[in-house]
């Protein structure tokens, strides 16, 4: 929490009601919150998940749409200093790393799969390397082989 400077955060409570002026787009934000609080903002993010809270309170019912893939993600810690973006793409698949500072990595890999694929955590590795066989391969003939580190 330290990383967000000045930023106010308020934790064990939520939005209970967003409102703006309809006519301005540049008119403020005002927020109820679960604790009684009343706040106005320049901006409200809402980060708050799949079946977000705010986004049904500034946008009324979202039916959640299947994508047609699935995706892990995890967060490493970078093989050596400052690391890119990089996204690579391959038939049905992505990989994706991007540096999020104190020399991590946030990566994420996606795969095409059927709507209520399961993904069992037994073997799973083994069936992401079947799958990244090809992105793999031409990442490490991209990249330098000191800077790839493997487990």
């Amino acid at each position: 929490l330290e990383a967000v400077g000045d930023v106010p955060i308020s934790l064990g409570t939520s939005v209970e009601k967003i409102s703006q002026n309809p006519a301005r787009d540049d008119a403020p934000v005002e927020v109820r919150l679960t604790d009684g609080r009343e706040e106005t903002y320049d901006l409200v993010i809402g980060a708050d998940g799949l079946r977000s809270q705010v986004r049904e309170l500034a946008l009324g019912e979202v039916p959640i749409a299947y994508s047609g893939y699935t995706c892990w993600r995890l967060i490493v810690n970078a093989p050596n200093g400052k690391v890119d973006m990089c996204e690579m793409w391959g038939r049905g698949q992505r990989f994706g790393i991007v540096g999020i500072g104190d020399g991590r990595l946030y990566c994420f890999a996606v795969a095409n799969a059927s709507r209520g694929q399961t993904d069992p955590s037994e073997g799973r590795l083994e069936r992401f390397r079947a799958r990244s066989k090809v992105l793999v391969a031409r990442f490490q003939r991209s990249s330098q082989p000191s800077s790839i580190q493997t487990s």
